[in-house]
This record gives C-alpha cells, sequence and structure tokens, in this order.
C-alpha cells in the first residue's frame, strides 16, 4: 500500500490540526482547497464517528458545527415530548409549533434565509421560549384564526415573555402577539404616527378612524394643515374656486 503524500501547510496557513469545532475535530489537512476560493479545506471526524472535508472558513465561522446529527438531534428534542408535531407520521406539526420553530430557525441558524433580518441584526429567542415549547404555548396560547401569525409588538426588541430570568435581567417587556397582516403592517418601524386628542395612532388607523383616506390626511400636512386640523376636518366635495385644501 502506498504511503499517503505528505502535504505541506502553506506558510501563512494556521493549522488547525486537532482543534475542537462545535462537534468537529479536525484531523489534518491533505492538500484540498475550495476550487472557488482556494480555502484549505480540512478533513473532519465529528462526535458521532462521520468523517467529512469541511472548509476552514465554515468551521472557523461556525457555519458548519457537524456532520447534520446535531439539527437532527435538535429537531427531534423539540418534536419529542408535547404532542403538537412529529417528525414521522400522518399528524402534522400544529400551527403554534410550526411558528415557535420558525421563530428559533430565523433566530440562529445562519442559513435561514430571513437569518439577516432577525438573528443577524441580534433579535434574539428569550431563554424560557428557546427551551420549552410548552412554556411558549403557555403564554401565547391558542393562534385566534388562520388569518393571524406571530407577531412582535417593538420591531427592534427580542422574542421575549417578560417574565424569565434573561427577561428579568435585560430589562426586556413581553413582546408578542398574534396579529393580521394588517396589524403586523401598521406595526412596521417605518410607519408615521400622528397624535391627535391625547391619541397617538398610526396613519392607517386615524383613516378608520375618521373615514378620511390617508392620502387625503397625508396631503394636508403636506400643505401645512396641523394635525389636529387634517384629522377633524371632514371631507367635502369643493368648488373650484374657494377651497382652503
Amino acid at each position: 500500500m502506498m504511503p499517503r503524500k505528505k502535504h505541506v501547510l502553506p506558510k501563512r496557513a494556521k493549522d488547525l490540526t486537532g482543534q475542537k469545532f462545535g462537534r468537529w475535530t479536525v484531523l489534518g489537512w491533505f492538500g484540498k482547497r475550495q476550487p472557488s476560493s482556494g480555502s484549505l479545506i480540512w478533513r473532519c471526524r465529528c462526535d458521532c464517528g462521520t468523517e467529512l472535508d469541511v472548509v476552514g472558513a465554515s468551521l472557523r465561522n461556525s457555519i458548519s458545527e457537524s456532520c447534520g446529527c446535531l439539527r437532527s438531534e435538535l429537531i427531534s428534542q423539540r418534536f419529542r415530548k408535547h404532542g403538537q408535531a412529529k417528525i414521522h407520521g400522518a399528524k402534522a406539526p400544529t400551527i403554534e409549533y410550526t411558528a415557535w420553530a420558525a421563530m428559533i430557525d430565523r433566530c440562529e441558524t445562519k442559513s435561514n434565509r430571513a437569518y439577516r433580518r432577525y438573528g443577524g441584526r441580534g433579535i434574539r429567542v428569550c431563554g424560557r421560549w428557546r427551551k420549552d415549547f410548552e412554556a411558549f404555548f403557555t403564554d401565547m396560547g391558542l393562534r385566534p384564526s388562520d388569518e393571524h401569525s406571530l407577531d412582535r409588538r417593538n420591531n427592534e426588541g427580542h422574542y421575549s415573555c417578560g417574565k424569565c430570568d434573561e427577561c428579568t435581567t435585560n430589562g426586556w417587556d413581553a413582546n408578542c402577539r398574534w396579529a393580521t397582516e394588517i396589524e403586523q403592517a401598521r406595526n412596521r418601524s417605518s410607519r408615521r404616527t400622528l397624535t391627535h386628542q391625547g391619541q397617538t395612532l398610526c396613519l392607517s388607523e386615524w383613516a378608520e378612524k375618521t373615514g378620511i383616506s390617508k392620502t387625503t390626511i397625508r396631503e394636508r400636512i403636506r400643505m401645512g394643515w396641523s394635525v389636529d386640523r387634517s384629522l377633524a376636518t371632514p371631507v367635502r366635495t369643493y368648488p373650484r374656486t374657494g377651497t382652503d385644501e
């Protein structure tokens, strides 16, 4: 049997042999590089015994932490004890369970397409909900209707219950609700709010409350009307001349 050819590690490359990354243990570099970037590829052994070649950058940046067994175990734990979901069998996961799992996935899984807008900008799931679906279900309850989905009241805040140790320590309020698509649209960070007679509502809510269209309210304010006048003046059919709008 021919002995394995010894490959000399490039001078500026850091030797990762023997280091631990998640469940991976690096066995060594055997001369392989990633064709697209030239990055070194390391032979690694997972704690479960599987050996695979992994790009060094994926190890260092925690993109790859196992051969896949870690993710499978986490999913199994989520599906195990409360009867609201199953990996196999005819019964499908409940909507509440699916919402909980998706919430965690977009905050913690870098390969999730929504990660950039959630976990990528620091949005987290509090300790009580992250560890236990039953706790999440106890706090949130059943989804009221097919039109509702999970929503954060404060778009800059976390998925927080407001009462666990992590929330108490960090001063996080209860920040989640089941909301309709319209309610979620109103909750976007870019919405404009107006205060009238001591009440602060977004433009859409004032339009519903007053019967004046958003376009009319927006145009009145653009023309220099005060907020009170814009919201209190009923819409009329104006003549071609003599109008104050």
